[in-house]
């Protein structure tokens, strides 16, 4: 296995983890083609969480106003040390904020956000989301915490009637969360960079707490395929150019981890 993220040492941003204190580790990304491994994964684990935005979903119309409008703009998992689990990324965002309390004790937040709805008027989801920074935040030490968005799929000609889901939406949500993040950590996250836009499987994801390993499966996307990570601060300089696959997007992996 090897991390699409790699430690390196102290630089000018989150690229180069900055904002890491001495002997922190920032998160480390291993994808994977295979669904099945990330499900295995959080079967196998009685305590995980399983960050359902599906289940938010069906539930929408059946609250108050509140309740309703942050299920639809996404879910956000409890902030403790548990495993995270979630699957069916197809559009939809990913955040995953992690940080120590000395060395034993993590603490971690997953979120799974629909750039759909997140927009302007979606300000009880984005109060909500800056209660939870804040939560972790005082959880953990500063200089220990680290944050990544990851998913989200450029759209193409063929996905134009996708529940209206146009490239703007991506630029846009990628921008809110970054702002979001920036002010309430004190530094901006770190973008994986979302799925080709012939990409029409979700991604599922598992993340490791306590060893800041986010596990990403993505079928049908090659190691070639793979582009750097970015700031929120650049997606409008960045996105452009995922709209055209890169030439070895057929040249997939046979299954199982990168390595």
């Amino acid at each position: 296995m090897e991390s699409i993220r790699q430690s390196s040492e102290r630089g000018v941003n989150p690229l180069h983890n900055e904002h890491l204190k001495e002997g922190a580790r920032p998160i480390f990304v291993s994808m994977t083609n295979e669904v099945a491994e990330i499900i295995n994964m959080f079967d196998a684990d009685e305590g995980a969480t399983d960050v359902d935005h599906y289940a938010a979903c069906l539930n929408v119309f059946s609250q108050d106003r509140v309740t309703n409008e942050t299920s639809k703009v996404g879910v956000l998992s409890d902030v403790d040390g548990s495993n995270k689990f979630s699957a069916e990324f197809r559009n939809c965002l990913g955040v995953v904020v992690v940080g120590s309390q000395g060395r034993e004790e993590h603490q971690s937040l997953l979120i799974h956000i629909d750039p759909i709805y997140f927009k302007g008027d979606a300000t009880e989801f984005s109060k909500l989301l800056s209660v939870k920074l804040e939560e972790i935040k005082a959880k953990t030490e500063e200089g220990s915490m680290d944050a990544l968005i990851f998913a989200g799929r450029i759209p193409d000609s063929d996905l134009k009637a996708d529940f209206d889901y146009e490239l703007e939406h991506y630029q846009s949500a990628i921008t809110k969360l970054g702002d979001l993040l920036t002010t309430s950590l004190g530094f901006e996250p770190v973008v994986i960079p979302p799925k080709p836009a012939n990409h029409k499987q979700a991604t599922t994801v598992y993340f490791d707490t306590s060893n800041r390993r986010l596990y990403m499966a993505q079928s049908q996307v090659s190691r070639e395929s793979l582009q750097k990570p970015f700031l929120p601060s650049s997606v409008h300089d960045v996105t452009p150019q995922y709209i055209n696959p890169h030439p070895k997007i057929d040249s997939l992996l046979k299954g199982g981890w990168t390595d």
